[in-house]
């Protein structure tokens, strides 16, 4: 069939949905004059009858094009829409020409660009008759390229055909460059005091597209039997897709046809893809190479809160007797001391015994502390973790630790302060264990 015949045909499909009712009602209206000769009855059947003449003369080809023509011009094809912005905007709307993908996700991304249509939704029937395809070229095609061929099946008056191709050509013309008020706007500075005037817009055939391909990964049927052969553990020929986190932003409330064609097509929906960083999640391994737990370990781990702790003592230097910031640093040191324990305590979760390993360098008290599961294993390490000695070890390794890093930091700590930071960490490690 060729783009002319289709051309033909969408016209009789047109004219035969607009006669289906009428021709029902004709036929009810001469049964019921079979019932009854009522002169209201002929004067209903008179009316119809007229309205269906009134629809075939109107569906003549050659009228019907005409008329088409005249009507296309309450439309536009178009890439990027501003009712997406607003309802009420009335702004420049773009169709964007083809050109070379930049690299970035963009419309020129898409191999067969699905343009959208905005306008008069009672014009919308124009879109299907300009998007008729016939061995990949649309109508819309042969009017752009001024190809009269197209419509001499119907009419041979040149100068007709020529009116129908500057009508439809003008879905395709954009109205003079306008923002508005309802839009989103940028004011870019120029020199002496000018601006361009930047107006986002949505991309619409881009945004289907994405719709069209979330819908597919979630119900075409091909996806529904992978994602079953999957739960089957089974080999399937089509792969699983999954679209995390996807939001759903609706335009045009229960009238989604006055935003846009496309956005009608979709019911109003419009999905939106997280952009949102990866969330990475630690993946723990044992404290192997260490010759001690605090160093290189919880250096890294809590450079913040022992950066923290000591920018307060160095602000407090000259008031530290107070209680007040005595409470205070106390807080502060039990944060550390919760951050180290919350950390040992995910290290259960590590297979027993991790400490016997060669590479493990931690001195045997602190392995007692943090491979407590290995004394199911091994009865000399059992009764070593009983004796409970090395609990004291541990707490003078966490305050040599901190004093350590104290100083590097220009603070100076002596004996007191050490003694006081061990006996904190000891009574908190007894009461872990």
């Amino acid at each position: 069939m060729s783009i002319s015949e289709k051309i033909a045909d969408y016209i009789r499909q047109r004219k035969e949905e607009k006669l289906e009712a009428v021709e029902k009602n004709i036929t009810k209206l001469k049964k019921a004059l079979e019932e009854s000769n009522d002169e209201e009855i002929h004067t209903k059947l008179d009316k119809e009858i007229e309205k269906k003449l009134e629809i075939e003369e109107k569906f003549e080809p050659v009228k019907w094009l005409t008329d088409a023509a005249i009507r296309a011009k309450q439309i536009q094809f178009v890439t990027h829409g501003i009712k997406y912005l607003h309802p009420d905007a009335k702004g420049t709307q773009i169709l964007a020409e083809q050109q070379e993908a930049s690299g970035y996700v963009c419309t020129f991304s898409i191999d067969n660009v699905q343009l959208d249509v905005v306008g008069n939704a009672a014009s919308l029937d124009l879109q299907k008759l300009l998007m008729i395809e016939c061995e990949g070229v649309t109508v819309l095609d042969c009017v752009r390229q001024n190809t009269m061929a197209l419509f001499l099946p119907f009419t041979q008056d040149e100068n007709l055909i020529e009116h129908w191709q500057q009508g439809f050509i003008e879905v395709t013309k954009p109205a003079n460059l306008q923002s508005h008020v309802y839009a989103k706007q940028l004011y870019w500075p120029l020199e002496d005091n000018q601006y361009h005037l930047l107006l986002p817009l949505f991309a619409s055939s881009l945004n289907h597209e994405v719709y069209q391909d979330i819908q597919e990964s979630r119900f075409s049927e091909a996806s529904k039997a992978a994602r079953d052969a999957k739960k089957k553990n089974e080999h399937h020929e089509f792969p699983t897709v999954f679209y995390p986190q996807v939001a759903i932003q609706s335009f045009g409330g229960t009238k989604p046809q006055n935003i846009s064609l496309l956005n009608s097509q979709r019911k109003g929906a419009s999905y939106l893809l997280s952009c949102a960083p990866p969330n990475w999640k630690r993946q723990d391994k044992p404290p192997l190479g260490y010759r001690s737990i605090f160093t290189h370990y919880f250096d890294y781990r809590l450079t913040f809160w022992v950066k923290n702790l000591s920018g307060f003592l160095k602000s407090v230097q000259h008031e530290a007797t107070k209680k007040a910031y005595k409470d205070k640093r106390a807080s502060k040191v039990f944060l550390i001391i919760g951050e180290i324990f919350n950390d040992v305590a995910n290290m259960e979760r590590f297979e027993a015994g991790w400490s016997q390993r060669t590479d493990c360098l931690l001195s045997r008290a602190e392995q007692l502390w943090l491979d407590p599961h290995r004394q199911a294993i091994d009865e000399s390490f059992k009764h070593d973790y009983e004796q409970g000695d090395w609990q004291h070890e541990v707490a003078n390794n966490f305050a040599r630790w901190l004093t350590r890093n104290f100083e590097k930091n220009k603070l100076n700590m002596g004996d007191g302060e050490h003694q006081e930071l061990a006996h904190v960490f000891l009574k908190e490690l007894q009461l872990m264990n």
